[in-house]
C-alpha cells in the first residue's frame, strides 16, 4: 500500500520510508518521537510526517525514543527524546524533547552517509575523515 523500502523501530514507536520519499510514524509519542507534534499522544496506524514533505530522503533511523532521517544531500534531521543529548542539539540551548523534525546543525558539513541510533545515543558515519 505505501511501497515501504525501509523501517526503523524504537522502544515503542516505528518509522518507515516509502519509495516516493514519504516518512510515516506510529506508536507512542510521549517524547515527540513520532515527529507529528504535541497533539498526538500516540498513533495506532502509520501517519505521514508532513513537515518532511519535499525533502529527498535516503534513510530512517530510530532509537529508544528518538528518530532521525538522512536526506540524499547528507542533511540529518532528528526529533524525540533528548535527555542524554542524543539529538545533537547545542548544549546551551538543549531541550529535553523535540516534537517535530529539525536539521542537526552540528552535522551539516560532515558529509553524513548513515545514521544509527541506540537507546540514548546516536552515531553517524561520514564519507570522508575529518582532520
Amino acid at each position: 500500500m505505501y511501497n515501504v523500502i525501509q523501517v526503523a523501530c524504537g522502544h515503542y514507536h516505528s518509522i518507515a520510508l516509502t519509495k516516493d520519499g514519504r516518512v510515516f510514524s506510529w506508536g507512542q509519542n510521549s517524547h515527540g518521537q513520532l515527529g507529528l507534534g504535541k497533539d498526538f499522544p500516540s498513533q495506532a496506524t502509520p501517519c505521514n510526517i508532513s513537515s518532511l514533505a519535499g525533502i529527498p530522503l535516503a534513510q530512517v533511523a530510530a532509537g529508544g525514543a528518538q528518530s532521525f532521517v538522512l536526506s540524499h544531500s547528507g542533511v540529518v534531521y532528528g526529533w524525540g527524546k533528548n535527555n542524554a543529548h542524543q539529538l545533537g542539539l547545542n548544549q546551551k540551548t538543549s531541550k529535553e524533547q523535540i516534537f517535530k523534525p529539525y536539521s542537526v546543525g552540528a552535522l551539516r558539513n560532515l558529509d553524513v552517509s548513515y545514521v544509527s541510533c541506540g537507546d540514548e545515543h546516536t552515531a553517524v558515519l561520514t564519507k570522508v575523515l575529518s582532520s
